[in-house]
């Protein structure tokens, strides 16, 4: 039982870990359900990735953490997480945003165009591959004011 729990607590982040692990969720719901925080952990990584498809499997996980108290606590923070992505995508997006080291032009192109970034105002391409090709998609970002272009292509 140590190991799984150390397992599940290493790598209950991981989307690959919890595709695997979303095979054997009927044994992680019932050792939720017996309080291991691990589990739970991992029902909502589960949840939060939305990585099950059946909206019943995922009724009764979140069934079997609303059955204890840390498992309540741990859907609820869930849950305002959530709300708070939603209410900052409707907002227009975050106000600063720094692009990893080693990002693309496809990266940028690819990040700007899964979201919301009409408040961005401070976008930070330092240590990037960025170059002048991915400058059309820059000029859509309507309140840009600072763009760190430090040690780009």
């Amino acid at each position: 039982m140590w190991l799984l729990n150390t397992l599940i607590r290493c790598c209950c982040k991981r989307k690959t870990f919890l595709l695997e692990l979303s095979k054997s969720v009927n044994p992680v719901m019932l050792l939720a359900l017996r309080g291991k925080e691990a589990a739970m952990e991992a029902l909502c990584g589960m949840l939060e990735m939305d990585i099950i498809e059946s909206n019943d499997l995922k009724m009764q996980m979140i069934t079997t953490l609303q059955t204890t108290a840390i498992g309540k606590k741990m859907y609820t923070a869930l849950c305002e997480r959530q709300i708070a992505l939603r209410e900052l995508q409707q907002k227009g997006g975050p106000k600063k945003l720094t692009l990893p080291p080693q990002s693309t032009d496809a990266d940028l192109v690819k990040m700007l165009s899964a979201g919301s970034f009409g408040n961005l105002e401070c976008l930070s391409l330092a240590f990037t591959q960025v170059t002048s090709a991915c400058a059309p998609e820059l000029i859509k970002l309507p309140s840009l004011r600072s763009l760190n272009l430090w040690s780009t292509q």
